[in-house]
């Protein structure tokens, strides 16, 4: 029995998440004027991307209010994909808190403060970025 609700919890989770990215998608292209479309692998590293203006999308959920903390995170496995496979595109993150949704536009050389060990038991110890506060713009 426990099974089969973890499985409708994680099928509830998985159906809400893309119907917060689809959302997140659609003010992004408004705000922005692109036509970003939602990759259709559920297992990309990267959540959108449009291909006509060379932009890529990543979508990072936070459960706490934006003034909670004084940096977003990224993993910077994440960051290494995009600039690998993408060389030439522009990264945008949407960091989506609990009483707004901000965005940074990530550039090559950007270089922000790399905590070489950050995360938690369940998910593990990675490397991840931290891009502060002052760096992103609410939208």
């Amino acid at each position: 029995m426990r099974g089969k609700i973890n499985n409708f919890y994680l099928k509830e989770k998985y159906r809400m998440t893309r119907t917060l990215e689809k959302s997140v998608i659609s003010k992004f292209n408004e705000t922005f004027g692109f036509s970003v479309r939602k990759t259709a692998d559920q297992y990309c590293p990267i959540d959108g991307l449009c291909r006509e203006n060379k932009v890529l999308l990543e979508i990072k959920t936070q459960k706490q209010n934006f003034d909670d903390f004084h940096t977003c995170v990224i993993g910077k496995d994440k960051i290494d994909y995009c600039r690998r496979k993408y060389p030439d595109w522009t990264l945008y993150v949407v960091w989506t808190y609990d009483d707004q949704s901000v965005v940074y536009q990530w550039n090559k050389l950007d270089n922000h403060f790399l905590h070489p060990r950050f995360g938690n038991k369940k998910y593990g110890f990675k490397p991840h970025y931290m891009v502060s506060n002052n760096c992103v713009k609410s939208f």
